[in-house]
């Protein structure tokens, strides 16, 4: 069974700044296994404070406890529970994922960015796109990852900076017939505005600089499945168009899910999620995970249910055009 230590009441003290841990999360760590998995730090309320992920949850926990800078999320925690995983893809996974859900006051990264865009290269430069219109896994020539369109732009002009490319060929200002852009003007653009330079050139320069930020389209036809654990036990992760979809569990789990964690206080739509693409591109590239195509009947097996599915909106065309800066 899954150790779930509650803490007793103990009445709030002035200041919590040097605070030590409650005996009850000290027990929590004493009681939590040296394996992978994710844990949650819990208000009274069985509302997690902070999510993490560790390949050794006893010795994360007790660091978590000596942590001066900790003390606030640490005298509002009532308790810690733990979800084994079968190994640390698993772990980074389910994370991510309940990161995004419960959004705990303590965690800064991994939440999910309300408006996730793109640049798009076509032939009049680039442009915007938002995830909301646009597959991610599937478009092709989409680069970068950002959080909203001001950071996408800034991004795009630091580029543009470091490679003397035209602001007016790249959506950053408007192209006005016969006026080179003022970049040109003051040396740091190479005339493609002016025509010192052309259009298909220019393109191929842009397209250069953009490479290392460049997409990947999802590589498989369909679902797969990704697998750790040993002989005992092994968990089969379900990954779809760079969205994680669950779990299936082979053989006997050492402890029952972590159900009233699972059971998510906020759903998700199924699609193209920035921080799974993160989590697996490198280590998919790299050809060191055991992948196979996932059977046809995989969403019966699932001992994690996946969120509902979601297609993109239309694209519409106005908001295209309106999401080329002006």
């Amino acid at each position: 069974m899954l150790d779930v230590l509650a803490s007793e009441e103990l009445p709030a003290p002035a200041s919590t700044d040097k605070l030590p841990p409650a005996p009850a999360l000290q027990a929590c760590a004493r009681a939590a296994p040296a394996q992978t998995g994710v844990y949650l730090f819990r208000d009274a309320a069985a509302r997690p404070l902070y999510i993490g992920k560790s390949v050794n949850l006893r010795s994360r926990i007790q660091a978590h406890l000596r942590n001066p800078d900790e003390a606030r999320m640490l005298h509002a925690a009532q308790d810690v529970v733990w979800q084994l995983c079968a190994g640390e893809t698993a772990a980074l996974l389910l994370e991510a994922d309940l990161i995004k859900r419960w959004q705990p006051e303590h965690n800064i990264l991994l939440r999910s960015a309300r408006s996730l865009c793109s640049l798009q290269l076509d032939q009049d430069g680039a442009r915007l796109v938002s995830a909301r219109e646009y597959d991610f896994a599937s478009s092709p020539d989409l680069y970068g990852l950002f959080s909203g369109k001001t950071r996408a732009f800034a991004a795009l002009r630091e580029l543009l900076e470091a490679h003397a490319l035209c602001p007016q060929l790249c959506g950053l200002e408007p192209r006005i017939h016969g006026r080179p852009c003022f970049s040109h003007q003051i040396g740091r653009c190479r005339g493609a505005c002016a025509g010192v330079e052309s259009s298909a050139e220019h393109q191929a320069r842009l397209r250069a600089a953009l490479h290392d930020m460049r997409l990947l389209v999802w590589p498989f036809e369909g679902p797969i499945l990704i697998s750790e654990g040993d002989a005992a036990w092994r968990q089969h992760q379900v990954v779809d168009k760079w969205c994680w979809l669950g779990w299936i569990d082979e053989g006997a789990r050492p402890a029952p899910p972590l159900a009233q964690c699972l059971e998510h206080k906020k759903s998700r739509r199924a699609g193209f999620d920035a921080d799974i693409y993160r989590i697996l591109l490198k280590p998919l590239l790299s050809g060191k995970l055991d992948i196979r195509a996932a059977p046809p009947d995989w969403r019966t097996q699932l001992a994690h249910p996946a969120p509902a599915a979601a297609a993109p909106r239309p694209r519409k065309e106005k908001a295209h055009e309106a999401s080329r800066a002006g």
